[in-house]
């Protein structure tokens, strides 16, 4: 609970923690395919809840390595963190 904070420049790379599959969506993701959800370890050390993008969800395992793909919103949405599989 400290107010002693700062920015920190990372290396958006991580392992996958752990994830859930969403097939149900609310509001304006009614309608939405399923997505993954994921809690990414950064390579730094703190955990981070984001979206796992351009990746067959029966593929994803717990431990795999992951990249930032995006953080910018897309069509409207809000701001989030992306990850997708880092290539070997």
């Amino acid at each position: 609970m400290s107010a002693d904070l700062r920015y920190e420049d990372l290396s958006g790379r991580g392992t996958v923690y752990s994830y859930t599959i969403n097939h149900r969506g609310q509001g304006r993701y009614a309608d939405s395919p399923p997505f993954a959800i994921a809690y990414v370890e950064l390579a730094e050390g703190p955990r981070v809840l984001a979206h796992l993008v351009d990746w067959p969800l029966e593929s994803i395992q717990i431990g795999a390595e992951v990249v930032l793909a995006a953080t910018a919103p897309v069509d409207g949405e809000s701001p989030r963190l992306r990850f997708t599989l880092a290539q070997p």
